[in-house]
């Protein structure tokens, strides 16, 4: 049998999934590969503009299977998980929320699922955020500052659970370090776990706006369609969220008309 003449460095990849030496390599891999996977998904989208979460990730969770991965997706801990990966041995887990970012207080809701529902002795976690309206780099960075800073105090569904939640979240600057730089994708952060214990996080974000001005577009009736679901999930999301009533109905009428033309015909 003839032996195949993979680089050193690519044998020392492949290595850090099926066999790696520690957790630290095996979340650095980890960390490239899923940065690797949405870039792509970046490129491609026009195919995951305004699709839901479970949909994305799951193209994730086969992306990574196909680098190696034991990675699944709802799988239950103590709930649903939205995705869990792990190395070839199962020696080392590392669980993720992925929400879409319409606002910050329903990607609060995942964070709040990932940090007091499923991770017990992980030490690493993730939260994958699918940001499919302009401005990414921006709710990134709002995000940052929305856990920061402490303004995920003012989400009235936690009014009652205030000092728990500065438990998790209201930690010495230290814990926020890691300050999202001009074009960066991500940012990390500490968070202390219900049990005392604590976990590093990092928070990803997508770019999958997609609504391009050329000729064509204007004439692309899927396209439209899309992006009157992403609108009316934008305006569902900030009145369930955020309490933030529409401003006019009339939108929402005529983005459901567009849907579904036949029941206005």
């Amino acid at each position: 049998m003839s032996q195949l003449n993979l680089p050193p460095e690519l044998l020392a990849s492949l290595a850090n999934v099926i066999t790696p030496f520690n957790e630290e390599q095996f979340i650095d891999k980890l960390y490239g590969d899923i940065n690797f996977i949405m870039t792509d998904l970046e490129r491609s989208s026009n195919k995951y503009y305004c699709d839901d979460e479970d949909k994305i990730t799951n193209l994730i969770a086969l992306s990574l299977r196909m680098k190696g991965y034991d990675a699944t997706e709802q799988t239950n801990s103590n709930g649903t998980v939205d995705l869990t990966i792990r190395d070839a041995q199962s020696r080392f887990t590392w669980l993720a929320e992925a929400k879409r970012g319409y606002s910050l207080n329903s990607v609060f809701e995942g964070l709040l699922q990932l940090i007091t529902r499923y991770v017990k002795r992980e030490q690493y976690a993730g939260l994958l955020i699918y940001h499919q309206k302009p401005g990414a780099m921006t709710f990134l960075k709002d995000w940052y500052t929305y856990l920061s800073s402490g303004n995920y105090k003012n989400y009235e569904k936690i009014k009652d659970r205030i000092d728990e939640c500065n438990k998790c979240f209201n930690l010495s600057p230290v814990a926020y370090s890691m300050i999202p730089a001009a074009n960066s994708h991500f940012f990390d952060f500490t968070a202390v776990k219900p049990n005392d214990g604590t976990v590093k996080v990092r928070c990803f974000i997508a770019d999958l706006h997609f609504n391009p001005m050329d000729k064509s577009a204007g004439t692309n009736a899927s396209l439209a369609m899309g992006q009157c679901k992403i609108s009316i999930t934008d305006i569902c999301t900030q009145w369930e969220s955020d309490g933030q009533l529409p401003s006019d109905a009339n939108i929402i009428f005529q983005h459901l008309k567009n849907l579904h033309p036949e029941y206005f015909a």
